[in-house]
């Protein structure tokens, strides 16, 4: 059994296209609408708006990444409106539903709500209260992200053990392969032959993160380390998603890692997609069966099996 990566429904090894939502496995797109537009409303008449919110979201993410952003590919890329077109609601419903989904990821309180109104309405009073100004703070680019990590390395405990490994002493963190573009981070171990390639995103990550990784990662293992040294790599970003974890899930010595940049300080954690996968490896379906039912009891998540 597949799970579809735009509606999370089970689909059959044997079929090209899901029959809730229309994905198309080959194509890696959901071509015509007539089935998303079905399961949509199918979903609102059944009160599961999170769900609903949630495939919009995805869709979203799913067509940008076949055609692009509208910003990186002027009149054939995607975007929030071309969503909205495409399943025929006005531009600002989708858009809001989508800024809704992406809340909940913040706010897992807000999935107890009985429709989207509420959800909205005690999101503002969140946004509001005090704590507010404790927020996580956004990084305008990708950049400032790597500098910050470049001058607050030796504060950051998760790279308390590690040094940079630099190609261009003017250029400290990033390491430009020359081949395959550059390093956001390249770090070595200080006391064991271990090299840690790290792939930055300031917000959430995709699947095609992996691919990026990969490369760099066989890159180092090749150019640079000796044939017993281990390579890992880290994703690291503000938030993540299923479809990063379910590319991961096949993968050895890559690891998810999301940070929170506030007012009192920088932090870094491994993500729960991260963990989780790390445990699945040597499970059996029923053993991972069974943990994800223990994971979506304890921490309310959307994943399914």
């Amino acid at each position: 059994m597949f799970i579809c990566p735009a509606c999370d429904f089970e689909v059959s090894n044997d079929k090209a296209i899901c029959d809730q939502c229309g994905y198309d496995f080959n194509l890696k797109e959901i071509p015509d609408a007539s089935k998303l537009k079905s399961l949509l409303d199918q979903l609102k008449r059944q009160g599961k708006w999170q769900e609903e919110i949630r495939i919009k979201k995805q869709v979203t993410e799913i067509q940008k990444q076949k055609h692009g952003g509208a910003s990186t590919t002027p009149n054939k890329g995607w975007s929030e409106r071309a969503t909205s077109k495409f399943i025929g609601e006005s531009h600002p419903t989708t858009s809001q539903d989508i800024l809704l989904a992406k809340e909940l990821l913040k706010h897992p309180e807000l999935l107890r709500c009985k429709n989207k109104t509420s959800a909205k309405k005690i999101l503002k009073e969140i946004q509001r209260s005090p704590s507010a100004s404790h927020q996580p703070h956004s990084f305008e680019r990708e950049d400032d992200l790597q500098t910050f990590i470049v001058e607050h390395l030796d504060n950051i405990s998760t790279f308390k053990d590690w040094e940079f490994v630099n190609a261009n002493i003017f250029q400290k963190g990033k390491y430009n392969t020359s081949e395959i573009g550059e390093i956001d981070l390249l770090l070595k171990y200080k006391t064991e032959p271990k090299w840690l390639v790290v792939e930055l995103k300031r917000e959430q990550s995709s699947d095609e993160t992996v691919g990026q990784i990969l490369r760099y990662m066989g890159w180092v293992t090749d150019k640079l380390a000796d044939k017993n040294d281990k390579i890992e790599g880290m994703i690291l970003s503000s938030s993540s998603d299923k479809a990063l974890y379910y590319a991961l899930i096949c993968t050895q010595n890559i690891r998810i890692f999301r940070y929170i940049h506030q007012e009192e300080g920088f932090s870094l954690f491994e993500d729960e997609y991260s963990k989780l996968k790390r445990l699945f490896q040597g499970l059996s379906k029923d053993e991972r069966k069974k943990l994800l039912e223990l994971f979506n009891q304890s921490n309310n998540s959307d994943l399914t099996d």
